[in-house]
């Protein structure tokens, strides 16, 4: 009877180990028809991305990067052979064509698709759908050089593969506008979020973590070249009440920039939503304080850079708090 229910126990633990990742499988392959079905080649499409094991784990800029390397890979393939094409070829008007081949499909393979691959990389979805785009349009420029072409079949299949992924890069740039736009109506400050949102190339490839970071790498920006005004201001100031509210400024923004953002970046970056919103809160907290340190006289002569923290961070605080 005992070895019975180790033997059940045995059984359920095993099930629940291998729980998460059957449904991170069936998430992503959900995801892999969803955004096939987006293409003018469904049927390529899903073959293709199915193919690659990194598929199961991959986002949509993850799926557009395993489209971009399946395109180098045939065309590398067309390229060699077009080479060996080009060996045996002694009718002058094929050589031509097989030359003329070899210089679009060089521009595919050291051009088109590396740029494709780094715009994805880089969060600039514009760049690969023309990347992508132009690697279409050189294979079939290829294919309209002959009367009768020996490569048809790779140079359809380098287009449609190369539309293909420029569809999916396509995706890219609706899917990061509606995201940004959406978190960004949860925040008090619409207009901020936004314009620092999409001035970062990251946002276009961004999950709600990613703008989150992204909103924090923004307070940190600010909030570091108003710490070094305040040093330069306080250098000259010679009021004391001037001088102590500058004093107090100073370690109100240390604390922004050594302390409140480097915590909020981290819980982001480990899941700890929580000390994330706390962090930004603080960072708020203490560029309004900053600001209420100048009695008038003194009037404060960094009042426009503490509210831009302070908004900023405000902004940090909600997109955070999306992730609880």
């Amino acid at each position: 009877m005992k070895n019975f229910i180790s033997f059940v126990l045995l059984q359920i633990a095993f099930s629940f180990t291998f729980l998460p990742e059957s449904h991170q499988l069936s998430t992503n392959l959900n995801l892999v028809e969803t955004t096939c079905k987006k293409t003018p080649f469904y049927n390529l499409c899903l073959s293709t991305l199915q193919s690659d094991p990194r598929s199961s784990k991959a986002d949509v800029a993850g799926l557009a990067h395993i489209g971009a390397d399946k395109v180098k890979a045939r065309a590398t393939a067309t390229l060699r052979q077009i080479t060996v094409l080009l060996k045996g070829a002694k009718d002058p008007k094929l050589k031509t064509a097989l030359t003329e081949c070899l210089d679009l499909y060089n521009t595919i393979i050291k051009y088109d698709i590396p740029v494709a691959i780094d715009a994805v990389v880089k969060g600039n979805p514009k760049f690969g759908v023309e990347s992508a785009a132009d690697a279409a349009n050189e294979a079939n420029d290829c294919e309209r050089r002959f009367i009768k072409s020996p490569i048809s079949g790779s140079n359809k299949a380098v287009h449609d593969l190369s539309s293909m992924v420029a569809s999916i890069v396509q995706l890219l740039l609706f899917s990061d506008d509606k995201l940004i736009q959406s978190t960004c109506k949860k925040t008090p400050f619409f207009d901020l979020c936004v314009s620092t949102l999409k001035a970062d190339p990251k946002s276009s490839t961004a999950d709600v973590a990613g703008l989150a970071h992204i909103a924090a790498d923004g307070v940190n920006a600010k909030a570091t070249p108003t710490l070094n005004q305040i040093k330069v201001l306080l250098e000259s100031a010679k009021e004391p009440k001037l001088r102590k509210a500058l004093e107090d400024c100073v370690s109100k923004y240390e604390a922004i920039v050594t302390a409140d953002i480097p915590v909020a970046i981290e819980a982001i970056v480990k899941g700890n939503p929580k000390f994330a919103v706390t962090s930004a809160t603080d960072a708020a907290n203490e560029a309004q304080s900053c600001e209420r340190g100048f009695t008038d006289p003194p009037k404060s002569p960094i009042s426009v850079s503490n509210k831009l923290v302070h908004d900023l961070s405000l902004v940090l605080e909600s997109i955070a708090s999306l992730l609880l």
